[in-house]
């Protein structure tokens, strides 16, 4: 599933052109290393962006130090990331040929891509305030970068939450809250960090409630004991023998965590982040009990005829209701 040519300096267009043709028919491929094949160029990348268009395995491509890369890679890797919802990882570090330009070009698929979280420009010594100004505009759309890393200046580096002057030493490669930047930064980078942030708390947001569901779908003594006609659990069901938190309980959590973050996002207009954490909660529901009423709730906030504000209440709706019978059975033992 992985194919590393990474330092192989004599891989050329003329086989990596070949490796665009496949990749577009391949089902297995997941990463793609070509780091420091200094032969290949534009010719080699536009055909592999060309594969990406029909591949939806593929997670992780690596050209970075590919010194014959520049623009018109740039913008076929961004017209690919228009189709393309696979691609999460993708690495340009010091690929000297990149500009502002080219970063602007690029830069436009990310107002409609969902799917590229880990975007990698460092060390690419000829981008400046035009990359930082155009990937802030792309952001205030965008919802799935959490990690990016641009080029430093004078070995300066910036990280989100710690003060300018403080100057902290973080790697070139950084972690998930780590921007690179120049000692003068421009006014835009403030704005690229805070939707860098409000990205990645919304990543852990959608996390919260499908690790909580992992754990209760994961049992198939659990789904077979709650499959039931109706949304009713009773006591038994809902507290464990020994007073531990049963899997009722644990799926009570879901629901609620579901509805606090959910509405978190609502309130600051990401409803399509918002729909997604109700859709993803609403099938761990109903793979865990079977409800009628979530399934019919989920059946509407698939339909695209309906507005975004109508599917994502249907859904809140449904947790509710589920909620509300939950306690009055409970109350009945």
């Amino acid at each position: 599933r992985t194919l590393n040519l990474s330092g192989c300096a004599r891989v050329s267009d003329a086989s990596v052109t070949l490796l665009g043709d496949a990749i577009g028919l391949s089902a297995h491929i997941e990463t793609i290393l070509l780091h420091g094949c200094k032969g290949i160029t534009d010719e080699s990348v536009c055909r592999i962006a060309e594969g990406l268009k029909r591949n939806v395995t593929l997670s992780h491509l690596d050209l970075s130090w590919c010194e014959n890369v520049g623009n018109r890679s740039l913008e076929a890797l961004g017209q690919t990331l228009l189709l393309n919802q696979s691609l999460l990882t993708l690495k340009l570090a010091c690929c000297f040929n990149l500009t502002d330009e080219g970063v602007v070009l690029f830069a436009k698929a990310l107002d409609v891509n969902a799917s590229l979280t880990h975007l990698d420009f460092s060390c690419c010594a000829n981008l400046g305030e035009g990359t930082v100004s155009a990937l802030a505009q792309a952001l205030s759309k965008n919802r799935s970068l959490v990690k990016l890393h641009l080029p430093t200046v004078d070995d300066k580096e910036l990280r989100l939450g710690v003060s300018r002057g403080s100057s902290p030493p973080v790697g070139r490669t950084g972690s998930i809250s780590t921007i690179s930047v120049g000692a003068s930064a421009p006014t835009p980078l403030d704005e690229l960090k805070h939707m860098l942030e409000r990205n990645r708390q919304r990543a852990k947001s959608l996390l919260i409630s499908s690790r909580l569901a992992d754990s209760i779908v994961s049992s198939p003594s659990w789904r077979t004991s709650l499959k039931r006609s109706g949304a009713a659990v009773g006591e038994h069901q809902l507290h464990g023998a020994s007073g531990t938190p049963s899997r009722a309980q644990q799926l009570t959590q879901v629901l609620r965590a579901a509805i606090i973050n959910g509405a978190a996002m609502y309130n600051a207009n990401d409803f399509d982040g918002c729909l997604r954490l109700f859709k993803q909660t609403a099938e761990s529901v109903i793979a865990a009990t079977g409800s009628a009423a979530v399934s019919t709730a989920l059946r509407t906030a698939s339909e695209v005829s309906e507005t975004m504000q109508h599917r994502i209440w249907a859904l809140r709706s449904s947790f509710d209701k589920l909620l509300d019978d939950w306690e009055a059975e409970s109350l009945k033992w």
